[in-house]
């Protein structure tokens, strides 16, 4: 779980006082050298927003003022970090054991933000394996579905009806046909009424139609409260090469992305990563997007690193939503 604590910026020879301010929880800086200037109002920095990173990630923050970052890391079981004296927006964690949970600090004039993190040699396999998350479509934590079209931007190379997003709505069909094929960079919104809430556990699932566990088309996930200002969950890809338009690729090297397991199963999402996301409410979250990954390796992951599913495919080309599933506790 992260934690975000904006405040008024800070005059750049205020940062060595803004270390210690942020050292003590609720501490305050002593002296006027930390006084702040009251026109200029800026968020703190932002971490990636998932559970798990590759033992190799370099973590890159993203906001306001990064020319002022500081960046520190230690594991989870040790003192609270502190960031280091060196300016840095990125953390490179190679080198760290996989198994391991660390906790990683940034800081800029902005404020402060901290996250906890663990590190894994390779993400959680397939859908029919013991260790797997992969939600089924009998599982009993699903409570309802997504069941109207917010907004729907298709993509190229898709025909009708492919590109129908009624064929979303409602329960996942778990087969290859009746799903919506988004276009190549194609971007379907979902509407949830009543909303998504974050509670224990994933929060909602998202369905793809990969007619086997290696063959897989890939999206990120964005979700809003208000239907204009949207979060995306960071995903990660280790793939290394391109995948031609009937090419595989292993679960193991994704996560936090939609489409990491085959038809008949969902990715879980949980709400709570986003906790400190500007203008979103966990509580309420009525709309879930998603958004076609082109795989060609233009486009990157939340670490930097090019993203490759099957690529180029016609008529169907860019992911197949059969669905979006709300979740409830485990029973």
């Amino acid at each position: 779980m992260a934690r975000q604590v904006p405040i008024r910026a800070l005059r750049p020879a205020s940062l060595t006082c803004v270390a210690a301010c942020f050292a003590v929880a609720g501490g305050g800086c002593d002296g006027g050298s930390s006084s702040p200037d009251d026109s200029i109002v800026c968020e703190a920095p932002r971490l990636p927003a998932t559970k798990t990173v590759a033992s190799d990630s370099v973590i890159a923050i993203t906001g306001e003022h990064l020319e002022t970052a500081r960046m520190g890391w230690s594991l989870a079981t040790s003192s609270p970090p502190s960031p280091t004296n060196e300016l840095r927006s990125s953390l490179d964690l190679t080198g760290v054991d996989a198994t391991d949970d660390v906790t990683v600090v940034a800081e800029t004039r902005c404020g402060t933000t901290s996250r906890s993190y663990r590190v894994v040699d390779a993400f959680l396999p397939a859908a029919t394996m013991p260790t797997s998350d992969a939600v089924a479509l009998d599982d009993p934590r699903i409570a309802g579905w997504a069941s109207e079209v917010e907004s729907f931007d298709v993509g190229t190379d898709v025909v009708w009806p492919w590109s129908d997003p009624e064929q979303a709505l409602g329960p996942a069909e778990g087969t290859s046909v009746d799903v919506t094929a988004l276009g190549r960079g194609g971007a379907l919104t979902l509407r949830f009424d009543p909303p998504l809430s974050d509670g224990p556990g994933p929060d909602f699932a998202v369905f793809e139609n990969g007619f086997m566990a290696t063959y897989l088309e890939l999206a990120f996930v964005e979700v809003s409260s208000d239907g204009v200002r949207f979060a995306r969950f960071d995903g990660s890809y280790l793939g290394l090469e391109p995948v031609d338009p009937y090419g595989l690729h292993d679960p193991e090297l994704i996560d936090g992305l939609a489409g990491k397991y085959e038809q008949g199963f969902g990715t879980p999402f949980d709400l709570a990563v986003l906790d400190d996301a500007t203008d979103l409410d966990v509580t309420n979250v009525r709309f879930v997007r998603i958004i076609d990954i082109v795989g060609d390796g233009s486009t990157l992951d939340g670490f930097g690193r090019p993203i490759y599913d099957p690529y180029p495919t016609v008529e169907t080309a860019g992911f197949d939503l059969d669905g979006i599933a709300r979740l409830g506790p485990a029973l």
